[in-house]
C-alpha cells in the first residue's frame, strides 16, 4: 500500500481558521498605528516648516511668513505656505512662495490658538504682533472616537521656538493626558 504525504483537508481548514483569527486581532492595532503615524508625521512636518521659516528669517532681512495653504477659509490641517515677505502690506499676493505643503487627506486637523492665520518671523524671532503669548497648535484626528490615538500639542514660544509640548493630547477634553 502506498503511503500519502501532505496535509488533510481538516488540517488546512484549522490552519486557515487560526490565520483568520490572528488577522482579525491585528487589524485594529494596525489602524491605531497608521493613525498615530499620520498624526506624528503631520506634527513633524509642521515643526520642520516652522524651523525652516525661522532659519529663513535669520538669513533674510525681511519677514518670513507661514500662512495657511489656501485663503478660502480652509484650516492649517489642509497645508501651509512659507514665503519671504518683501511687500506684504501693499501687495501680499505677489510674494513668491518658498515652500508649500498640502495634504489631500483631511482626516487630521490642526487647530491654532487665537485663530491665528499667519506666523511671522523677523530675524529669527516672532514678529511683535504674533508673539504676545505662546501659540498652541492642537493636531488631532478629525472625527476622534474612543480607542483612537491621542493627538499632539505643539507650542511656539514668544521667541519663535517650536516644540511638541504634549504627545498625548486629548482632543475631546482639550487637555494633555499623562
Amino acid at each position: 500500500m502506498k503511503r500519502q504525504t501532505g496535509f488533510s483537508f481538516i488540517e488546512l481548514v484549522v490552519t486557515l481558521f487560526l490565520a483568520a483569527l490572528l488577522t482579525m486581532a491585528a487589524v485594529p492595532s494596525m489602524y491605531y498605528m497608521l493613525m498615530n503615524n499620520r498624526i506624528t508625521t503631520k506634527t513633524n512636518q509642521f515643526v520642520s516648516a516652522i524651523n525652516y521659516a525661522r532659519s529663513l528669517s535669520v538669513a533674510n532681512p525681511t519677514e518670513t511668513v507661514v500662512i495657511e495653504a489656501h485663503t478660502a477659509g480652509e484650516k492649517w490641517g489642509d497645508g501651509w505656505r512659507i514665503r519671504v515677505d518683501d511687500d506684504s502690506i501693499t501687495n501680499p499676493e505677489n510674494e513668491p512662495t518658498t515652500k508649500q505643503v498640502e495634504f489631500d487627506d483631511n482626516s487630521i486637523t490642526i487647530d491654532v490658538s487665537n485663530s491665528i492665520k499667519q506666523i511671522r518671523y523677523r530675524r529669527g524671532f516672532l514678529d511683535a504682533a504674533t508673539s504676545r503669548s505662546i501659540i498652541k497648535l492642537n493636531i488631532c484626528l478629525k472625527d476622534w472616537e474612543a480607542g483612537d490615538p491621542l493627538g499632539r500639542q505643539l507650542e511656539i514660544s514668544p521667541v519663535g521656538r517650536a516644540s511638541v509640548s504634549c504627545t498625548s493630547y486629548s482632543c475631546k477634553s482639550n487637555a494633555c493626558e499623562m
